[in-house]
């Protein structure tokens, strides 16, 4: 295994396929990108757009344990890293900004705010107009940025059998804890991104080819249990920082025109 050179202080991990759209997060970017492809592809095409790049199988939290502990020495170097699934739609202009962000306000767990045309899992996650951020109990396992030091404690108890399923719970819950239930989790919502819908997805998503959904909440009920994890599974959003930007009212108000069509054209064209 190469050695990989850090040259930011921020860092995103993903595992990716032959259907990811990291080609948007490339360019004039702060941070350094760590990629395992787990594709059939011989061509390695993003092996040079990278910092470092291997081949393995496998979801992204599990690709991740296993690189952190190899590799703790330069992990442990970086100040914030994302853990980021491949198919994210986003700018480097975008996540530029949101490490900006997160490491101004000193956050110890954060995400980009989902746009409203994509998929939203949880209510909390979704971008609102005329904020700034909003802090909450709660980041969702899409596109995770920890401060680096609750990153290290996390990896301390993970139970790599969590390929996605509750891991989101975990880690969220473990951040607020620690911190002492103080406002250091947020939903940046000047920065957006769009988690695409499943139903856009022509090969099904690439998760439920490691573990179905039913396997994937046994295996987060059987982890629960066994570490005696008592997590109460309700996200919450606690204060709402404001900003009156007028480029975030525009992007919300088009965000929202773009959602509206989308159910007018699922109406007309029901699937």
């Amino acid at each position: 295994m190469s050695y990989p050179k850090k040259r930011s202080d921020y860092l995103i991990f993903s595992s990716i396929g032959d259907s990811s759209n990291i080609s948007c997060w490339l360019g004039d970017r702060n941070f350094d990108l760590w990629l395992a492809y787990y594709g059939d592809d011989k061509s390695d095409k993003f092996s040079s757009d990278c910092e470092f790049y291997i081949r393995k199988k496998g979801a992204k939290f599990p690709n991740f344990y296993h690189l952190y502990g190899q590799l703790k020495d330069v992990v442990h170097q970086y100040k914030y890293i994302m853990i980021a699934d491949d198919d994210l739609v986003i700018s480097a202009g975008e996540l530029n900004k949101f490490f900006d962000i997160i490491d101004e306000q000193q956050l110890s767990l954060a995400q980009p705010a989902f746009d409203l045309c994509g998929k939203v899992s949880h209510k909390v996650t979704k971008m609102h107009s005329l904020s700034k951020l909003r802090y909450t109990n709660f980041v969702e396992v899409t596109c995770p940025a920890f401060k680096t030091t609750y990153l290290k404690k996390f990896m301390n108890v993970y139970d790599e059998e969590i390929v996605g399923w509750g891991a989101d719970w975990w880690f969220s819950s473990m951040v607020e804890e620690l911190d002492g239930f103080r406002n250091t989790i947020a939903i940046v919502d000047q920065v957006t991104c769009l988690n695409p819908l499943d139903s856009t997805k022509k090969n099904g998503r690439e998760i439920d080819r490691i573990q179905n959904t039913e396997t994937r909440q046994q295996v987060w009920s059987k982890v629960k249990q066994h570490y005696g994890l008592n997590i109460e599974e309700v996200a919450r959003q606690k204060q709402r920082i404001l900003s009156f930007d007028p480029v975030l009212l525009l992007k919300y108000t088009k965000m929202r025109a773009g959602w509206i069509a989308l159910r007018l054209l699922e109406r007309i064209n029901p699937r």
